[in-house]
């Protein structure tokens, strides 16, 4: 797939998941929203980027050979060149504020901030399995590879048409709780390292795609629920 092909044929699932979904749900609070296989396409090329990008993590060699299975069944589909997406399974979480949390649960710092602010991508990985994480501003995507199923994802899966956005959905995924802290961990920790001009380029990148990130979240919600969560972790 060439650049060229890579940015016709993003934008326009990328347009119409920033104005069914990404800009109702950050200005208005808006969630459920009837979609076709334009949002299916929109996960599977965010997993395809954020798969080519980090495919060389340190995997083993038959965890490697399903993620290149993997890209390569997607690319032929976001070409037209496959029916099916494959075996795999793709998923939308609403991301809340979190405000609560259990005391004996380190919690980073700014996690709010990272939930509803940032954008990550990478390998979900360990020895015995592998997915795609894709994170946008109060938006998780997670694609299983190995195993394609993920467990504990109630009414978050992305068929090829539906409604997401589900006000019972929620992820009974323990290792999935686990890695969004550690990953919040990580690209705070790495943002208070930069330097200015870091920083900068950062927000040039961050700006050339603005249908998606021209919103502004609720910058005051999100301080308010950093600040009491910093409140329930002092000592009492």
């Amino acid at each position: 797939m060439t650049r060229a092909d890579e940015e016709e044929l993003f934008s326009r699932w990328e347009g119409a998941f920033a104005s069914k979904v990404f800009h109702p749900h950050l200005t208005d609070g808006i969630c459920n929203v009837r979609y076709e296989e334009w949002l299916r396409r929109f996960a599977v090329s965010l997993a395809w980027r954020t798969g080519v990008v980090t495919k060389d993590a340190e995997l083993s060699e038959p965890l490697t050979a399903k993620l290149n299975s993997a890209l390569e069944t997607w690319r032929k589909y976001l070409l037209d060149l496959a029916p099916s997406s494959g075996p795999y399974s793709h998923h939308l979480f609403y991301l809340p504020h979190v405000r609560e949390i259990p005391r004996h649960i380190p919690v980073p710092d700014h996690l709010n901030w990272y939930l509803m602010r940032t954008v990550d991508a990478t390998l979900a990985y360990s020895h015995k399995a592998v997915h795609v994480f894709t994170k946008l501003p109060g938006f998780a995507f997670w694609s299983a590879i190995h195993p394609p199923e993920a467990r504990g994802w109630i009414h978050t899966r992305i068929l090829k048409k539906g409604e997401c956005g589900s006000p019972i959905q929620r992820v009974d995924d323990k290792y999935f709780g686990d890695f969004l802290l550690e990953r919040a961990r990580y690209t705070v920790g790495t943002l208070q390292t930069m330097s200015a001009r870091q920083h900068e380029l950062i927000r040039s990148q961050y700006l050339k795609h603005a249908d998606l990130k021209g919103v502004d979240p609720s910058v005051i919600s999100t301080l308010s629920a950093d600040r009491a969560l910093g409140r329930r972790r002092r000592p009492a």
